[in-house]
């Protein structure tokens, strides 16, 4: 199965349109974190001067990156005891324009890297764009960042925390790693979460508070769609209330309901790439 036909609902439920660019905005910044191959915080200290020419994955001809180097000064993920990496842009990329993304010297920001298939370098898209120090965001995203790299870092300890919120978080952050195609290159497979992690799992989101909109943060309600449940799996969805009611609340209503009948052997698929 090609990756590239496994489309993640979560992220375009999570994506907003800005009335005026009409440019989908990229994933909050947990979603850009779950699958990256590193995160940190740094500042860019050169562009080298030559170009790199490499192939990428699956072949085709060389592209040709311009290499930014950041100074790490927090490893928040996946680059411990690192000084220094090298990240990769598109040489005709411009800052700032559309979803083309480039990095400039001097540049400070939040960073979510993925390895080049060369592996000489690390890389990065639109999707996955830093979270510039200027932005009125940088803090929050930061410490959001840190919390759900703690959840990856240690599920079922995340999953089994003393607050509701805690362990509903958890459960988003899971879905989204579960859940989303991995950008490694190769064929997918679904693979079946274990059953007592999958049980948190559903039992965390049934737990959230599916009508609050957190900024920053995965919406329980993306996660449940992210599922995919049909009425194979004895899902029913619920019909729309009366004008004003709160569907969301219905949904998570209705989910409690199947995960106590239809729902309570259910094991949630994850995407892994085929070995």
């Amino acid at each position: 199965m090609n990756k590239f036909l496994l489309v993640p609902l979560i992220l375009a439920a999570f994506a907003t349109v800005s009335p005026a660019k009409r440019i989908a905005a990229p994933p909050n910044p947990v979603q850009r974190a779950v699958h990256a191959d590193a995160v940190i915080t740094g500042k860019v200290t050169a562009i080298e001067k030559e170009t790199v020419e490499v192939a990428e994955a699956g072949g085709g001809p060389k592209v040709a990156y311009k290499i930014a180097v950041i100074q790490v000064e927090s490893a928040l993920a996946g680059a411990a005891n690192m000084t220094h990496v090298k990240v990769g842009f598109p040489a005709g990329a411009a800052p700032g324009r559309g979803r083309i993304v480039a990095l400039e010297e001097k540049q400070e920001g939040l960073f979510f890297l993925n390895k080049h298939p060369s592996g000489q370098f690390y890389t990065f898209n639109w999707m996955t764009a830093p979270v510039e120090s200027t932005a009125e965001n940088h803090k929050e995203s930061v410490a959001i960042v840190k919390k759900g790299l703690a959840v990856l870092a240690d599920p079922m300890k995340s999953l089994k925390a003393a607050k509701a919120e805690d362990r509903a978080f958890a459960a988003t952050v899971m879905l989204l790693k579960y859940r989303t195609a991995p950008p490694a290159g190769g064929e997918l497979e679904l693979v079946k979460v274990p059953a007592e992690e999958s049980k948190l799992i559903l039992k965390g989101l049934a737990e959230a508070d599916w009508g609050k909109a957190v900024p920053n943060t995965p919406a329980p309600t993306s996660g449940f769609y992210s599922l995919g449940l049909t009425t194979e799996n004895g899902w029913v969805a619920p019909k729309p209330g009366k004008p004003g009611a709160d569907y969301n609340d219905e949904l998570r209503k209705a989910f409690t309901q199947w995960l106590d009948g239809a729902g309570k052997d259910y094991q949630i698929n994850k995407f892994a790439v085929r070995k």
